[in-house]
């Protein structure tokens, strides 16, 4: 019996550990790559979301009136690299966060057994940790990048600054307390975000490949405009109150909180301002899903030989 060819379907308890490391480690990478490529195709929504976000008060005047308002304004003061103010930190926090969110999901969900009995609850508690982890490292990325967009509106910083130096003028000027600047509602919308996003996608794709729809790219972009429109809806007013948080100093803000960033939006603009910018947003994820997840699942599939959600 000694003698027996080795089992070459052998599990992958039974594998060494350094090999669970590796297929982790370039989770990350896969996913952090493919939502950089995502991220520069869907950046000028995001521009035109904060912009919208920021503007104040129930009678718009001259700001920013439309989504249309906006690329037009954009398009007169410097053309295409107006819409990409602030790509730089876009990039580096969307690498961090995004490779964080996968790799530790697909951990988590191992842990919870979610891909054996497709518990929904399980697939969302599999997000949480990864996505608190993630907000909370790239917050600094997160207030640079929002800064620097908002700067058409704000002039906090000054617009001849790129991200390493409004980095340190944040620094300067407010301390560590002000590259984090809008932790809470960064972190209780990713803690939001992330979790219905993958659950959503997670869940539509395992009921279409069950139902016989085959897993390639046009049931990704499917499960990936279910996904868009769930996240959209819960996650938009943390949306709100953080870039209003991010694009003031602590000193005399009247956003000083997420609660009170709520508070004052709801009383001073409406309940439906906490939803500003939510048709960019949901353009914007849109987009980005359908950029992210073919790739992602792609690039798994070819180089880790298993599916990436």
């Amino acid at each position: 019996s000694s003698l027996m060819p080795p089992n070459i379907n052998e599990s992958s308890s039974s594998r060494p550990r350094g090999c669970c490391h590796s297929t982790h480690g370039t989770r990350f990478l896969l996913a952090a790559t493919s939502s950089c490529a995502a991220e520069v195709v869907t950046f000028p929504l995001d521009t035109a979301k904060v912009l919208l976000q920021l503007q104040r008060g129930r009678v718009r005047g001259l700001g920013w009136r439309s989504l249309h308002n906006v690329a037009l304004t954009l398009w007169h003061q410097k053309g295409l690299m107006s819409f990409y103010r602030g790509v730089w930190p876009a990039i580096a926090r969307q690498f961090t966060a995004t490779g964080i969110n996968y790799a530790v999901y697909d951990v988590v969900k191992q842990t919870l057994n979610a891909d054996s009995d497709q518990k929904v609850w399980k697939k969302l508690s599999a997000g949480i940790p990864s996505a608190l982890l993630g907000a909370l490292l790239v917050t600094p990325a997160d207030v640079v990048k929002t800064r620097l967009q908002g700067d058409h509106h704000t002039g906090i910083i000054p617009r001849s600054h790129g991200g390493l130096a409004a980095g340190l003028s944040i620094w300067r000027t407010e301390g560590l307390q002000g590259l984090w600047r809008g932790t809470g509602p960064a972190v209780q919308r990713a803690s939001i975000l992330f979790p219905v996003t993958i659950a959503v996608y997670d869940t539509c794709k395992v009921r279409a490949t069950a139902a016989g729809v085959s897993d390639a790219t046009p049931l990704h972009m499917v499960c990936a405009l279910s996904s868009s429109l769930c996240a959209t809806a819960v996650s938009t007013p943390f949306d709100v109150a953080k870039s209003r948080m991010m694009t003031t100093s602590a000193r005399n803000s009247q956003y000083s909180s997420f609660l009170r960033s709520v508070a004052v939006i709801a009383t001073t603009e409406g309940m439906a301002a906490l939803w500003k910018g939510a048709l960019p947003i949901w353009g914007r994820c849109l987009v980005w899903q359908m950029v992210f997840f073919p790739m992602y699942e792609v690039a798994c599939r070819a180089v880790l030989g298993t599916k990436g959600v």
